[in-house]
């Protein structure tokens, strides 16, 4: 009786405990949305939207940026492909100039959306590797850009792929106005991106044609999960409950 309650205490505290841990940290603006690690928080700066490290120590080691346009004639995937497989220079604080090393630039489907994926050292501050996902969708141009140190890159692969693996366009994204100048989205490695970074030059995106946002985050439960583990708790105390009656007989 003492080994069934205390197994049964157990089971409840796994079950609470679990609870928790299946609720995801969710990000989502006017126009995308995706997990992200507890250990980071996103706010709109600049007229671009990033996510960073909580720990202060390690927000000048990794960032997260995303912009959007509406759709211009030179918005299309094969121009944005073109564009990151170019070679591009930036300089540092001391006026150095770094070119850009391209390692990868392909296409890639995320749940059901066509990006191009690129990732290449040097692109936009130098001495950091910065991932590019861009698309058009729904008559909106989106780059998201992941960037951390070469020397941590490898530190913050898991965070990127929980992010970029839950990367989804938003159903309902603001509709074009009849009228006004769109950002220039076609720079992508020269002027769209990063500048939060310690030593890195801020950059700022054109503010006019850009889709209005309004950052959320959330908590939404893995509902699959979690029925999942009451399930197999069930089982386990049946299976507990079937054991002491044939020791009773």
């Amino acid at each position: 009786m003492k080994i069934f309650k205390i197994s049964l205490f157990a089971l409840l505290i796994a079950l609470m405990a679990s609870s928790s841990a299946f609720a995801s940290k969710k990000f989502n603006n006017s126009y995308i949305e995706f997990s992200i690690p507890d250990s980071w928080s996103c706010k709109e700066e600049g007229g671009q939207h990033i996510c960073q490290p909580i720990n202060p120590e390690q927000r000048k080691e990794a960032i997260v940026v995303m912009a959007a346009k509406y759709k211009g004639p030179d918005d299309e995937l094969k121009t944005y492909m073109a564009k990151l497989n170019e070679k591009r220079e930036v300089k540092d604080v001391k006026g150095k100039t770094y070119t850009s090393k391209n390692q990868y630039t392909k296409w890639n489907t995320i749940l059901g959306t066509i990006w191009v994926d690129s990732q290449s050292e040097d692109s936009e501050v130098p001495g950091f590797v910065t991932r590019y996902l861009a698309t058009v969708q729904k008559g909106v141009g989106i780059v998201v850009t992941f960037s951390a140190h070469k020397t941590k890159f490898s530190q913050y692969t898991t965070d990127f792929y929980q992010m970029i693996n839950s990367l989804r366009i938003s159903k309902n994204i603001p509709a074009a106005p009849a009228e006004g100048k769109a950002a220039d989205m076609t720079k992508l490695g020269s002027g769209v991106m990063v500048g939060n970074l310690e030593g890195g030059k801020k950059k700022e995106m054109e503010k006019s044609g850009t889709p209005p946002v309004e950052i959320k985050i959330s908590r939404e439960s893995n509902a699959t999960l979690y029925i999942g583990l009451v399930v197999v708790i069930i089982i386990i105390v049946f299976i507990l409950m079937r054991k002491r009656r044939r020791r009773k007989r």
